[in-house]
């Protein structure tokens, strides 16, 4: 094909030769300029958009200025933040949760019947994509969680007070076993023959049988009301644990509290020993309520789960 351009009446003739070839550059660097056109003009639309509308620069791309980039980021990381303080905030109260629990096993249940279960490790079930989220939409996201771990935390410390009220009132009670290890009874509370006078008598208390030396535990916190010797119980512990309990060791080969002294519940407070009124190593232990004594096997939870 040949195109002849005249220009004018008498002006200079010229002739264009249009190939197959010529046509496809012509219409390939068209098509390039047109594109070259429409990015030029969408990054002028997003510059303009960011600059001036950042409501439509998000609608168009997602798009943001660089003072709302930081803005963004300033605000994830505060929210980050406060998650994380919220995390370490409600581990602090499972640490203290896990302590009171392992306090409650303690006074439950004998050392030698406590047991770990195994973990398994069996897991299954399908897997589904969580659905995107869009910047604000995760702002939003960390907003809630932080509400919830609040609600979460509340929770956590109404739990922790009332199971410190619970532990705290069970540690004054004497429920714990005054001595470590297998229980060996060489005589029960009640009526029995006395060893020693041989005719019919009643035992205030239980008779544990030691060896010299045992180390023998306050069954409950309180205050030594005596530590001292008695020709009935020998070297002998009273301890006062309000409430109107009070509880006694005796025959002890060696006393390691005083008088007026403050113990914590399961603290080492002497020596098994033979001391006093007895026939053989042993620990004598009394329980009193009110002026009255009790059975202490109602008392220790590892003798009313025997």
């Amino acid at each position: 094909m040949q195109l002849i351009w005249v220009s004018g009446p008498v002006g200079r003739i010229r002739r264009i030769n249009l190939t197959l070839r010529n046509l496809l550059t012509i219409a390939a660097m068209s098509v390039l300029a047109c594109v070259l056109l429409g990015v030029c003009l969408e990054f002028a639309g997003f510059r303009f958009a960011i600059e001036y509308d950042p409501q439509l620069a998000h609608k168009m791309g997602n798009l943001y200025s660089e003072t709302e980039f930081n803005k963004l980021k300033n605000q994830y990381k505060s929210r980050m933040s406060q998650v994380e303080q919220d995390l370490a905030a409600f581990q602090d109260r499972l640490t203290v949760l896990d302590n009171l629990n392992k306090k409650l096993k303690f006074m439950a249940t004998p050392p030698p019947l406590i047991t770990k279960k195994g973990v398994s490790t069996a897991q299954g079930g399908p897997m589904l994509n969580l659905a995107p989220r869009s910047d604000a939409d995760l702002i939003d996201y960390f907003g809630d969680v932080h509400e919830n771990e609040n609600l979460l935390l509340k929770y956590t410390d109404t739990s922790i007070d009332y199971w410190k009220n619970e532990v705290q009132w069970l540690e004054t009670k004497p429920i714990l076993f005054p001595l470590q290890g297998s229980i060996a009874i060489s005589s029960p509370y009640g009526k029995r023959i006395d060893p020693i006078a041989g005719r019919l008598g009643f035992h205030p208390g239980l008779d544990f049988q030691e060896a010299i030396g045992t180390n023998v535990f306050s069954t409950a916190q309180g205050i030594v009301k005596n530590a001292g010797w008695d020709p009935e119980y020998g070297n002998n512990i009273i301890i006062n644990h309000g409430d109107g309990y009070e509880t006694r060791y005796a025959h002890l080969s060696r006393l390691l509290v005083k008088t007026g002294e403050t113990v914590s519940q399961h603290e080492l407070i002497g020596l098994t020993g033979n001391t006093g009124r007895s026939t053989g190593p042993h620990l004598h232990y009394e329980i009193i309520k009110d002026g009255h004594f009790i059975n202490p096997e109602t008392m220790l939870i590892q003798l009313a789960h025997k």
